[in-house]
């Protein structure tokens, strides 16, 4: 990640579902220390927690809850839903 903000990224995108969370805790992590403002996207739903029938505002408040803590943030930039 180091070398892509070097050579200009400043867009990263990951899922809850990544390897179960991991992803997201590793931007997080990186983008808590980085000197660039990062744009982070986020993908949720595809998670036992969710899919394949409980789309509830309640558990998508949660999963999104969830992804924030992994992230180190208190925002998201974007997020993308299952459909």
């Amino acid at each position: 990640m180091e070398a892509a903000v070097e050579s200009g990224v400043d867009f990263f995108d990951t899922a809850d579902v990544y390897g179960a969370g991991i992803s997201e805790r590793l931007i997080g992590r990186f983008a808590k220390q980085c000197a660039t403002a990062l744009t982070i996207a986020t993908k949720l739903g595809r998670g036992e927690d969710l899919f394949p029938d409980r789309y509830t505002k309640e558990n998508s408040r949660k999963a999104i809850e969830e992804s924030l803590v992994r992230l180190q943030l208190d925002q998201l930039d974007l997020i993308r839903g299952p459909y």
